[in-house]
């Protein structure tokens, strides 16, 4: 029962709506089986969808892990900004 209950969890990460503009499979497949874009995505999912889509629009984009430090500063920055 455990482990579904991990998969239920990962899955509720997952970007679902249809306002993006990159492959969501791709990326739905990312947050599925890539620890370290799961833990992020996890930790931005209560921010909401606009941010998790900001997230998956800009790590695809560039592709890189090295650039993950630097995505959340600045979806946190953003946020902060806007006052969610």
């Amino acid at each position: 029962m455990a482990k579904q209950d991990s998969e239920r969890d990962s899955s509720e990460v997952l970007v679902k709506e249809d306002i993006s503009s990159y492959d969501r499979a791709k990326w739905n497949a990312l947050v599925k089986y890539d620890p370290d874009i799961a833990r992020i995505a996890e930790k931005l999912k209560p921010l909401g969808p606009k941010w998790m889509n900001e997230f998956a629009s800009s790590y695809l984009a560039l592709n890189d892990k090295k650039y993950l430090p630097a995505i959340v500063q600045k979806i946190i920055q953003q946020v902060r900004e806007e006052g969610v």
